[in-house]
């Protein structure tokens, strides 16, 4: 699974067709979520819990919509884009912690951990 991101990461300059991921908002998690499903998705593709920029002040923009986008297509799997607490209103560790409660929602939906893989930008 790590090697395909690496191939991901590796063309980063190419068109990605993202026409067949969907998205959808998944309040069963420990916060709310925003779930980027590749038509391609099963039982057995990563699971990409993907941490947005924003150093933890800021909400997700339409560049992290693409981005979760297109890890999705490229990995012919799942993202999560978790809706952390931002600061200053919540001040740090929470943000972390939700971050670690939503991993743990996945372990305890049955994903495997061999299926879940982190993805962070500037957060």
């Amino acid at each position: 699974m790590v090697h395909q991101i690496a191939a991901c990461i590796k063309e980063q300059g190419k068109q990605v067709d993202v026409a067949g991921v969907t998205q959808t908002t998944d309040e069963g998690l420990p916060v709310a979520a925003s779930w980027f499903s590749s038509a391609e998705a099963a039982k057995t593709c990563p699971v990409v819990l993907y941490v947005y920029g924003g150093t933890f002040v800021m909400n997700p923009g339409p560049s992290h919509t693409r981005i979760a986008e297109r890890l999705a297509a490229e990995v012919k799997g799942q993202v999560v884009m978790p809706e952390y607490a931002l600061a200053p209103e919540q001040p740090f560790p929470l943000a972390i912690e939700d971050v670690v409660a939503v991993y743990r929602s996945l372990l305890s939906s049955e994903i495997a951990a061999n299926r879940i893989v982190f993805a962070c930008d500037t957060a």
